[in-house]
């Protein structure tokens, strides 16, 4: 069911280019596609596990598209198409267009939204301070506190997320070395100023003023003040703090930590089983196209119509 939700057409568009034909015709990228997907949904923790299962497992080869008599693909072919397919932003276009199929089910509403980050430790062996690459593309240190204010320290990855509140799926996410702070990354998804206006409230009739309007500005609003949203988003905040509506939004700021929680604990997100932050991006981008297609496939089948 979860496969069936999934339209990988970009990826084999992008890959039916002629650069791409060089040498034997080798497999059909769907059933690879496929089989990584099939790899997160089952928490297979590395290629050759992956490969040893479709060659076990007929039932399995079948589920991902292979022949079930005919020959698996190798470690190698999984690690050639892997480094095709993280080479360009196909797989990236096909996880949007899946986010468009859930906000179409009404699965995801996209109203509010929460951002976070996550650690992912690294593939790669972790490295004196003295040898580390600050080149924005190699893993690095990160620190952060737990919950009980704990340090945790990790060598690899920041998995950026923006989670929709209401359906807990990931709608956007970006790998970062570990030590790039999470702001870095979270200010630029803020494209508009929000502008705040803060209105007289005798010219609202919600007290009796002694002076009236008269100490505020003849604009309509009454008194009118103006703050860039983005100088300090933590001090004004939109909607006004301890409002009734910014405490209904407020509490539904853990919805971003269960969406890491799922895509770790469910899926295998956690587990980085190729170097380098473009497969690292890839195998994120492969565990949230799994779970929004699970998802989607889960609400589709409690619409169907229940046979008597």
């Amino acid at each position: 069911m979860v496969l069936s939700q999934l339209d990988f057409s970009n990826v084999v568009l992008s890959l039916s280019r002629s650069e791409y034909k060089i040498g034997p015709k080798g497999y059909d990228p769907l059933p690879l596609l496929y089989a990584l997907v099939a790899m997160q949904l089952e928490k297979i923790p590395n290629i050759a596990k992956l490969v040893a299962r479709l060659k076990s497992d007929p039932v399995f080869r079948y589920n991902c598209g292979f022949s079930v008599f005919g020959p698996t693909p190798s470690a190698s072919t999984f690690s050639r198409f892997l480094n095709l397919i993280s080479k360009s932003e196909a797989l990236e276009e096909d996880f949007k267009q899946l986010i468009l199929k859930a906000k179409d089910l009404n699965i995801i509403d996209s109203t509010n939204i929460a951002i976070d980050s996550t650690k992912l430790n690294a593939f790669e062996k972790p490295k004196p301070k003295s040898k580390l690459k600050d080149d924005g593309k190699s893993p690095n240190c990160g620190k952060k506190k737990d919950t009980d204010g704990n340090d945790i320290k990790w060598f690899g990855w920041k998995l950026h997320i923006i989670a929709d509140c209401k359906s807990e799926l990931p709608l956007a996410i970006e790998i970062t070395p570990a030590s790039v702070n999470d702001s870095i990354l979270a200010i630029p998804l803020l494209k508009t100023v929000i502008i705040l206006k803060f209105k007289c409230p005798h010219v609202l009739r919600k007290v009796d003023c002694p002076h009236g309007s008269s100490w505020c500005s003849n604009s309509n609003y009454g008194y009118c003040l103006k703050i860039n949203y983005k100088k300090n988003n933590r001090y004004f905040s939109f909607p006004i703090r301890s409002s009734d509506e910014w405490q209904e939004i407020y509490n539904l700021r853990t919805s971003i930590e269960r969406c890491n929680s799922r895509l770790k604990d469910y899926l295998n997100t956690d587990n980085q089983s190729s170097a380098g932050i473009k497969k690292a991006k890839t195998f994120a981008l492969l565990n949230c196209i799994t779970f929004v297609a699970g998802t989607i496939s889960v609400n589709v089948t409690k619409s169907l119509p229940k046979v008597a």
